[in-house]
């Protein structure tokens, strides 16, 4: 499940990063050659900030469940002490 919501996650950030800005350059540069060079940039560069902000992500959800477990444990740890 979680590799079929990350392969749908990056393939669409794929695709609308390469529609926006092969869009944008051939408006402003009217040159096929320039729009695939910024389609071979993004095939190139896409992947590779995905699963940097992937791997954040997974970090920072991480610790978030471990502080959100340690304040648990610790309200857990007070109210027994009141019985």
């Amino acid at each position: 499940m979680t590799t079929l919501y990350l392969l749908i996650l990056f393939s669409t950030s794929f695709f609308l990063t390469v529609f926006v800005e092969c869009g944008l350059a051939l408006i402003l540069l009217e040159s096929k050659k320039m729009v695939y060079s910024v389609f071979l940039c993004n095939l190139l560069t896409n992947p590779i900030s995905n699963l940097i902000l992937v791997q954040i992500s997974d970090v920072i959800c991480h610790k978030m469940k471990n502080n959100m477990y340690e304040n648990s444990s610790m309200i857990d740890v007070t109210n027994q002490s009141h019985l």
